[in-house]
Parts: C-alpha cells; sequence; structure tokens
C-alpha cells in the first residue's frame, strides 16, 4: 500500500480505510496493527450477508417497465 501512496494512486487516508497506515510514504506496521484492532473492534459481531437482489427471471420481467426497454436476451450457443 506504501507504493501506492507514493505513486498516487491512493491517498494516505485512503489507505486508513483499508487499515493501512502510510507514514512518509512507508507502512507504520505498530499504526496499522492498531488501526485494525480498532477497526475489527467496531465491527457488529455477525457481518451481514450480501444481498444479491431478486432473481434474474424476476429483473427481466420488471425491465420494460423500469427501463422502457425490452428485457435482454440470455445468449444461446448451439
Amino acid at each position: 500500500m506504501a507504493r501506492e501512496v507514493r505513486r498516487g494512486l491512493v491517498t494516505a487516508e485512503g489507505a486508513r480505510r483499508y487499515g493501512v497506515v502510510v507514514v512518509d510514504g512507508a507502512v507504520d506496521g505498530a499504526a496499522t496493527a492498531a488501526l485494525r484492532n480498532e477497526m475489527r473492534a467496531g465491527r457488529p459481531a455477525e457481518l451481514p450477508v450480501f444481498d444479491m437482489g431478486p432473481p434474474i427471471e424476476e429483473l427481466l420481467a420488471r425491465c420494460a417497465e423500469e427501463t422502457g426497454l425490452p428485457a435482454p436476451t440470455r445468449p444461446s450457443w448451439t
């Protein structure tokens, strides 16, 4: 992550959101460990399950109503 910060691909604050502390272009191991412990302590005991949304059939059925376009057709290979 320090390399990405040095290259300007991510800010030091952006790295913190991933749980990495970068100081003067290098990862601060102790501060990173402390930050990750803090982040871990702030999480709920049980992480939520990702909601994939409705089944594809339902999305296709609502397509015209919601977008004004016909539903796409699935490709078929012969």
